[in-house]
């Protein structure tokens, strides 16, 4: 049976797409996390960070100048904080309340990290409120901690991050940053 359908166009949004901000890093950055309702924004600083690097030793010196920004939508910076590495995994609460990354665990000869980390902050100042670091090859600690891939829920209550070599996923309490559950 037929059916009348008139399709009528919605009024365009208007948007402003003018840059209002632009900052110079020494590095790049790999993702970013918003949150819309506090007008933020956290960029991480990740991959773009593989500029051609003649030595070991100038490698790890750029991994090392890693910094993590938040700012409002206007371009206002409120704070940085230096990881020590880059980072692939971070998230932001959808109030920005909070923000958690882990360091990329990346196995090449100069691109590993002195320890697998992960690390929350608070995201109003960019203050540690704590970290849980372990060595690479620590199967009770460090082996749940290499990710490239990290979220918070939306309430604020997990941290979930998944590892890279094994596929594990692991649950991390966010006020106490216990170990919930790990599952292959």
């Amino acid at each position: 049976r037929p059916i009348d359908v008139t399709l009528a166009a919605s009024p365009v949004p208007e948007v402003d797409y003018r840059r209002v901000a632009a900052i110079a890093t020494p590095t790049g950055f790999w993702r970013g996390a918003v949150a819309e309702s506090e007008g933020t924004f956290v960029a991480f600083p990740g991959q773009e960070n593989w500029k051609p690097a003649a030595t070991e030793a100038e490698a790890r010196a750029l991994r090392a100048a890693a910094r993590l920004y938040k700012y409002r939508f206007d371009g206002t910076r409120l704070w940085e904080h230096a990881p020590g590495w880059e980072i692939w995994g971070g998230d932001a609460t959808p109030d920005g309340r909070f923000v958690a990354y882990v360091l990329n665990p990346t196995v090449h000869p100069f691109y590993t990290p002195p320890e697998n980390k992960l690390v929350l902050l608070d995201g109003a100042t960019g203050a540690v409120l704590w970290t849980k670091a372990g060595p690479r090859l620590d199967a009770s600690v460090g082996r749940r901690l290499e990710s490239l891939e990290l979220a918070l829920s939306p309430d604020a209550r997990w941290i979930a991050i998944g590892t890279t070599a094994s596929g594990v996923v692991t649950l991390v309490e966010r006020a106490t940053g216990s170990f919930a559950w790990t599952v292959p």
